[in-house]
């Protein structure tokens, strides 16, 4: 080290350019850093399930989860094994060493899994899949007064189309699923003498998709199919159930209760009194986080104008504008203090000798960000936490070579001799 320090100082002109090039790369590279809110994990996990219905925890350890972590033991990049055993269910996580070889790993996997004869054969087939490495940046709120179907369907519609957003890898909120129930009345199947099971054969019958062929022609072929799957209440209500020779038709709707609704016990979230479901915006990628909600919200804006009157979208909980709060900190630290220690230079030190050390403290932080995309660094509220620490680090050194610097000068008396100062001082520290 002190052999570089002694080179630089002996060649100031490559010194100069070499501080020049640290200076313009940082700028630079400060607008294309990856900012996001936490750190991506730099593995990914794989996750073994293997359902096996009725099975106690001890059965289920014994028979499938020791089985699989011994037929893995030797694949390469893996980090460790965790294996949870429960009622009815082998879960088994995956950690691996590195994310660039998660997918010959996981190929390592499946392929040991599959060739398990041992496994009990009323076992489910294991299911072998990569863990989502997402992180959330961003909560919309979409609300309203309307039903539940309504804020559903158009919640389903806003879900598009930020998932059409570049680095969005999908948008999730949690709802019940659609579900229709036929409650089918006893009164009405003795007064037309139906039986149950008629009931379903009519529904069973009409309510399908059947292939009807291929037409082959030069250009290419065409596959034709009847679509006759019921998909609302009225689809279904319309169903025949029976036709009499007079023409008369009976319909589902004559005899039987449609309820065009939800599956599961009755789930609301409400916002300022109204119906809300919360979209969560989610990325696995890398993608600049600053950027993207930019567009979200510009989004959230233009989109409430078209919804209907009452219905309202708006962002809920951004992670941008933590990463900006932090970094305004970061920022306004890093001023006042280039101030102070340039004021306190200067009174007790020679001018130029302070604002050299208060260009190096700037030049300091702009190689870190010149250097961080290649180290696989981002801005992020971690590393953002790190400038802070390593910023009095930084000024306290830069006060402490400067006054050494400055003690051997002033005991030269030539300018061969504060050259040479300057390197004693330096290499005193």
């Amino acid at each position: 080290m002190n052999r570089l320090i002694s080179w630089f100082i002996d060649n100031p002109i490559a010194t100069n350019l070499f501080m020049l090039m640290i200076i313009v790369s940082g700028l630079v590279q400060m607008h294309s850093v990856d900012k996001l809110f936490l750190p991506i994990k730099d593995s990914q996990a794989i996750i073994i399930s293997v359902p096996y219905p009725g099975a106690a925890p001890s059965n289920v350890e014994a028979q499938i989860c020791i089985p699989i972590e011994t037929a893995i033991r030797d694949i390469s990049n893996i980090k460790r094994v965790t294996s949870q055993s429960q009622a009815g269910a082998c879960v088994i996580t995956i950690d691996t060493l590195s994310i660039k070889r998660v997918q010959n790993t996981l190929n390592d996997v499946k392929n040991k899994v599959d060739a398990l004869q041992t496994l009990p054969s009323d076992a489910e087939v294991p299911q072998v899949t990569l863990q989502n490495n997402e992180t959330r940046v961003m909560h919309m709120a979409l609300k309203s007064h309307a039903d539940e179907k309504t804020l559903k369907r158009y919640a389903q519609i806003i879900q598009q189309e930020v998932e059409a957003f570049p680095g969005v890898s999908r948008v999730r909120f949690d709802s019940r699923p659609y579900q229709i129930n036929i409650e089918i009345d006893s009164e009405q199947l003795r007064r037309y003498q139906l039986s149950f099971d008629e009931v379903r054969t009519a529904i069973q019958r009409t309510s399908v998709e059947l292939p009807m062929g291929e037409i082959i022609s030069s250009t290419g072929t065409l596959t034709l199919q009847s679509r006759n799957q019921g998909y609302t209440g009225d689809d279904f209500a319309n169903i025949v159930v029976r036709k009499a020779p007079d023409g008369t038709t009976l319909y589902l709707r004559d005899i039987a209760i449609i309820d065009d609704g939800f599956a599961g016990e009755s789930y609301q979230a409400r916002m300022d009194g109204m119906r809300v479901f919360l979209l969560a915006v989610m990325v696995n990628d890398n993608p600049d986080i600053v950027k993207l909600n930019k567009k979200i919200n510009a989004y959230v804006k233009q989109r409430t104008q078209t919804l209907p009157d009452g219905m309202t979208l708006l962002t809920w909980y951004d992670t941008s504008v933590l990463l900006k709060d932090r970094a305004s900190l970061l920022i306004k630290n890093f001023t006042t203090g280039l101030v102070l220690v340039f004021i306190v230079l200067m009174l007790f030190l020679r001018p130029l000798l302070a604002l050299w050390v208060a260009v190096g403290i700037g030049v300091a932080f702009l190689g870190a960000l010149w250097m961080m995309p290649y180290a696989g660094g981002s801005v992020n509220m971690i590393s953002l936490f790190g400038f802070l620490l390593v910023l009095g680090i930084v000024v306290d050194d830069a006060i402490i070579v400067g006054e050494a610097v400055y003690q051997k000068q002033e005991q030269a008396s030539t300018d061969q001799q504060r050259f040479t100062a300057v390197k004693q001082g330096v290499l005193s520290v």
